[in-house]
Protein backbone atom coordinates (compact mmCIF):
# COMPACT_ATOMS: atom_id res chain seq x y z
CA UNK A 1 0.00 0.00 0.00
CA UNK A 2 2.80 2.42 0.89
CA UNK A 3 4.57 1.71 -2.39
CA UNK A 4 1.37 2.43 -4.36
CA UNK A 5 0.92 5.72 -2.49
CA UNK A 6 4.54 6.68 -3.08
CA UNK A 7 4.26 5.89 -6.79
CA UNK A 8 1.14 8.07 -7.06
CA UNK A 9 2.93 10.91 -5.27
CA UNK A 10 5.91 10.66 -7.64
CA UNK A 11 3.61 10.69 -10.67
CA UNK A 12 1.88 13.84 -9.38
CA UNK A 13 5.23 15.58 -9.00
CA UNK A 14 6.33 14.47 -12.44
CA UNK A 15 3.18 15.86 -14.05
CA UNK A 16 3.15 19.12 -12.09
CA UNK A 17 4.50 22.37 -13.53
CA UNK A 18 6.58 24.72 -11.43
CA UNK A 19 6.73 28.46 -11.99
CA UNK A 20 9.01 30.79 -10.05
CA UNK A 21 8.47 34.51 -9.49
CA UNK A 22 11.93 36.08 -9.63
CA UNK A 23 10.72 39.57 -10.49
CA UNK A 24 12.76 41.18 -7.70
CA UNK A 25 16.04 40.62 -9.57
CA UNK A 26 17.20 43.50 -11.76
CA UNK A 27 20.12 41.46 -13.05
CA UNK A 28 20.25 37.66 -12.93
CA UNK A 29 22.81 36.05 -10.62
CA UNK A 30 25.24 34.05 -12.75
CA UNK A 31 24.06 30.58 -11.76
CA UNK A 32 20.36 31.26 -11.16
CA UNK A 33 18.78 30.19 -14.43
CA UNK A 34 20.87 27.09 -15.01
CA UNK A 35 20.00 25.95 -11.48
CA UNK A 36 16.29 26.64 -12.04
CA UNK A 37 16.44 24.53 -15.19
CA UNK A 38 18.08 21.70 -13.24
CA UNK A 39 15.20 21.87 -10.72
CA UNK A 40 12.67 21.32 -13.53
CA UNK A 41 11.34 24.89 -13.36
CA UNK A 42 9.63 25.59 -16.67
CA UNK A 43 8.12 29.05 -16.08
CA UNK A 44 9.67 32.23 -14.75
CA UNK A 45 7.90 35.51 -13.98
CA UNK A 46 9.73 38.82 -14.45
CA UNK A 47 8.67 42.42 -13.78
CA UNK A 48 8.00 44.64 -16.81
CA UNK A 49 6.09 47.59 -15.23
CA UNK A 50 6.60 48.68 -11.61
CA UNK A 51 4.23 50.51 -9.25
CA UNK A 52 5.88 53.85 -10.04
CA UNK A 53 5.21 53.48 -13.76
CA UNK A 54 8.72 52.52 -14.81
CA UNK A 55 9.03 50.09 -17.72
CA UNK A 56 11.82 47.63 -17.01
CA UNK A 57 12.62 46.88 -20.65
CA UNK A 58 16.42 46.59 -20.32
CA UNK A 59 16.36 44.45 -17.18
CA UNK A 60 13.53 42.32 -18.54
CA UNK A 61 15.48 41.62 -21.73
CA UNK A 62 18.64 40.63 -19.81
CA UNK A 63 16.67 38.16 -17.70
CA UNK A 64 14.60 36.97 -20.68
CA UNK A 65 17.72 36.09 -22.65
CA UNK A 66 19.28 34.33 -19.64
CA UNK A 67 16.10 32.28 -19.12
CA UNK A 68 15.96 31.29 -22.78
CA UNK A 69 19.68 30.42 -22.79
CA UNK A 70 18.95 28.03 -19.90
CA UNK A 71 16.17 26.43 -22.00
CA UNK A 72 13.38 27.46 -19.64
CA UNK A 73 10.15 26.92 -21.53
CA UNK A 74 8.05 29.98 -20.66
CA UNK A 75 8.73 33.53 -19.48
CA UNK A 76 5.81 35.60 -18.17
CA UNK A 77 5.69 39.27 -17.23
CA UNK A 78 4.09 41.06 -14.28
CA UNK A 79 2.62 44.58 -14.14
CA UNK A 80 2.19 46.27 -10.74
CA UNK A 81 -1.14 47.90 -11.47
CA UNK A 82 -1.42 51.52 -10.33
CA UNK A 83 -4.60 53.34 -11.36
CA UNK A 84 -2.93 56.74 -11.39
CA UNK A 85 -1.70 55.67 -14.84
CA UNK A 86 -4.15 55.42 -17.70
CA UNK A 87 -4.77 52.10 -19.36
CA UNK A 88 -3.08 53.39 -22.51
CA UNK A 89 0.00 54.48 -20.58
CA UNK A 90 0.39 51.06 -19.01
CA UNK A 91 -0.35 48.96 -22.08
CA UNK A 92 1.70 51.13 -24.46
CA UNK A 93 4.66 50.95 -22.09
CA UNK A 94 4.39 47.19 -21.67
CA UNK A 95 3.90 46.46 -25.37
CA UNK A 96 6.91 48.58 -26.29
CA UNK A 97 9.06 47.24 -23.45
CA UNK A 98 8.67 43.51 -24.09
CA UNK A 99 10.94 41.59 -26.47
CA UNK A 100 9.61 41.29 -30.01
CA UNK A 101 9.16 37.49 -29.76
CA UNK A 102 7.59 37.55 -26.28
CA UNK A 103 4.60 35.18 -26.17
CA UNK A 104 4.02 34.70 -22.45
CA UNK A 105 1.23 35.99 -20.22
CA UNK A 106 1.30 39.55 -18.89
CA UNK A 107 -0.06 39.29 -15.34
CA UNK A 108 -1.82 42.41 -14.05
CA UNK A 109 -1.07 42.36 -10.33
CA UNK A 110 -3.91 43.68 -8.17
CA UNK A 111 -2.48 44.37 -4.73
CA UNK A 112 -3.89 46.31 -1.81
CA UNK A 113 -1.25 48.99 -1.46
CA UNK A 114 -2.58 52.53 -0.81
CA UNK A 115 -0.17 54.24 -3.20
CA UNK A 116 -1.55 52.16 -6.07
CA UNK A 117 -5.21 53.18 -5.85
CA UNK A 118 -6.39 56.75 -6.27
CA UNK A 119 -9.86 56.12 -7.73
CA UNK A 120 -12.89 55.51 -5.55
CA UNK A 121 -13.43 51.83 -4.88
CA UNK A 122 -16.61 51.56 -6.98
CA UNK A 123 -14.70 52.56 -10.13
CA UNK A 124 -11.79 50.16 -9.80
CA UNK A 125 -13.40 47.06 -11.30
CA UNK A 126 -14.27 49.10 -14.38
CA UNK A 127 -10.70 50.38 -14.54
CA UNK A 128 -9.38 46.80 -14.48
CA UNK A 129 -11.91 45.66 -17.07
CA UNK A 130 -10.80 48.44 -19.43
CA UNK A 131 -7.12 47.77 -18.68
CA UNK A 132 -7.55 44.19 -19.88
CA UNK A 133 -9.34 45.34 -23.03
CA UNK A 134 -6.72 47.95 -23.91
CA UNK A 135 -3.80 45.58 -23.34
CA UNK A 136 -5.50 42.95 -25.47
CA UNK A 137 -5.88 45.53 -28.24
CA UNK A 138 -2.08 45.87 -28.12
CA UNK A 139 -1.76 42.16 -28.85
CA UNK A 140 -0.91 41.17 -25.27
CA UNK A 141 -2.11 37.97 -23.63
CA UNK A 142 -3.12 39.18 -20.18
CA UNK A 143 -4.22 37.63 -16.91
CA UNK A 144 -5.11 38.82 -13.41
CA UNK A 145 -2.91 38.14 -10.37
CA UNK A 146 -4.18 38.68 -6.82
CA UNK A 147 -5.25 37.08 -3.56
CA UNK A 148 -8.67 36.97 -1.97
CA UNK A 149 -7.79 39.58 0.65
CA UNK A 150 -6.19 41.94 -1.88
CA UNK A 151 -9.02 41.56 -4.40
CA UNK A 152 -11.80 42.26 -1.92
CA UNK A 153 -9.95 45.24 -0.42
CA UNK A 154 -9.22 46.79 -3.82
CA UNK A 155 -12.50 46.27 -5.71
CA UNK A 156 -15.01 46.14 -2.86
CA UNK A 157 -15.98 42.53 -2.31
CA UNK A 158 -14.63 39.08 -2.93
CA UNK A 159 -16.96 37.79 -5.64
CA UNK A 160 -17.04 40.75 -8.00
CA UNK A 161 -16.06 40.19 -11.62
CA UNK A 162 -16.92 41.10 -15.20
CA UNK A 163 -17.36 39.17 -18.42
CA UNK A 164 -14.05 40.52 -19.71
CA UNK A 165 -12.14 39.58 -16.58
CA UNK A 166 -13.71 36.12 -16.39
CA UNK A 167 -12.40 35.37 -19.88
CA UNK A 168 -8.71 35.83 -18.99
CA UNK A 169 -6.48 33.59 -16.83
CA UNK A 170 -6.29 34.11 -13.07
CA UNK A 171 -3.26 33.56 -10.84
CA UNK A 172 -4.30 33.37 -7.20
CA UNK A 173 -2.35 33.23 -3.97
CA UNK A 174 -2.76 30.91 -1.00
CA UNK A 175 0.59 30.12 0.59
CA UNK A 176 -0.47 26.85 2.20
CA UNK A 177 2.42 24.88 0.73
CA UNK A 178 0.11 22.68 -1.36
CA UNK A 179 0.78 22.55 -5.09
CA UNK A 180 -2.80 21.99 -6.28
CA UNK A 181 -6.00 23.90 -7.04
CA UNK A 182 -8.06 22.00 -4.45
CA UNK A 183 -8.47 25.19 -2.39
CA UNK A 184 -9.72 27.48 -5.15
CA UNK A 185 -13.35 27.13 -4.10
CA UNK A 186 -12.55 28.85 -0.80
CA UNK A 187 -9.26 30.69 -1.48
CA UNK A 188 -10.20 32.06 -4.89
CA UNK A 189 -11.83 35.39 -5.71
CA UNK A 190 -13.78 37.14 -8.43
CA UNK A 191 -16.11 35.13 -10.67
CA UNK A 192 -13.61 32.77 -12.29
CA UNK A 193 -14.71 29.14 -12.60
CA UNK A 194 -11.17 27.78 -12.46
CA UNK A 195 -7.63 29.13 -12.04
CA UNK A 196 -4.57 28.95 -14.26
CA UNK A 197 -1.84 29.32 -11.64
CA UNK A 198 -1.46 29.34 -7.86
CA UNK A 199 1.16 30.93 -5.61
CA UNK A 200 1.46 28.15 -3.04
CA UNK A 201 4.64 29.27 -1.26
CA UNK A 202 5.72 32.89 -0.88
CA UNK A 203 9.06 34.45 0.04
CA UNK A 204 11.17 31.33 -0.04
CA UNK A 205 14.47 30.03 -1.38
CA UNK A 206 15.26 27.92 -4.41
CA UNK A 207 18.77 27.17 -5.67
CA UNK A 208 20.02 29.19 -2.67
CA UNK A 209 18.37 32.32 -4.07
CA UNK A 210 15.45 34.23 -2.59
CA UNK A 211 12.34 34.03 -4.77
CA UNK A 212 9.02 35.81 -4.33
CA UNK A 213 6.94 32.69 -4.85
CA UNK A 214 6.72 29.10 -6.01
CA UNK A 215 3.74 28.57 -8.26
CA UNK A 216 1.77 25.57 -9.44
CA UNK A 217 0.06 25.50 -12.80
CA UNK A 218 -1.40 22.96 -15.17
CA UNK A 219 -0.35 22.75 -18.81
Amino acid sequence: MKSIYLLSFILVLASANLGVDISLYLYPPTTLYSCLASQKVNLTILEIFDAQGNVSSKNFLINYIAAKDAKLKTVDAVVRVNDSFTQDEICNGVARGLPAKFNGTVWLEVKNEPRRWSQDIQFRIGYLDQLVRVCQSHGLKVGISSSGSDWSAVVGYLGIGTKTLNAVPVWYSNSNGVASFDDFDYAGFGAWDSPTMKNYQANTYLCNFFVLSLNYFEA
